[in-house]
């Protein structure tokens, strides 16, 4: 799943949540009181634009709690050598697939290995 930020409509739907919240009940605010169809719309409107905002919170706030997790992840690992399929490993640092099981360093980045820090991606 794509992130909320880097796709583009984040901004999108904070506008479409504000148009339904605000927009529509200020613009049906200044036509007669009469026209008891075009209040209910606006009530509606309002309702609906609200749902949107707190569930696009929700939303964000449960990726930003994902993103931390990941963060902290990968500063934890990024140490270790990854075993992969064939025998082969890769450096977590720059993603160099030309690892070795006994190498103590990334011959790319430099980095040294954990001693005996190995993850299998399986």
């Amino acid at each position: 799943m794509k992130k909320i930020n880097s796709n583009g409509y984040g901004g999108k739907v904070i506008g479409a949540g504000l148009t339904l919240s605000f927009v529509i009940p200020m613009l049906s605010s200044l036509v007669p009181k009469n026209w008891t169809e075009l209040l209910w719309l606006s009530k509606i409107s309002f309702i609906t634009g609200i749902a949107v905002l707190v569930l696009f919170s929700i939303w964000l706030m449960i990726e930003f709690k994902q993103d931390k997790f990941w963060n902290r992840h990968y500063k934890d690992n990024v140490s270790i050598k990854l075993s992969l399929p064939e025998g082969i490993y890769e450096c977590q640092s720059c993603g160099n697939r030309q690892i070795k099981k006994n190498d103590k360093s990334c011959n790319i980045c430099g980095i040294k290995f954990k001693e005996g820090g190995e993850l299998n991606a399986e």
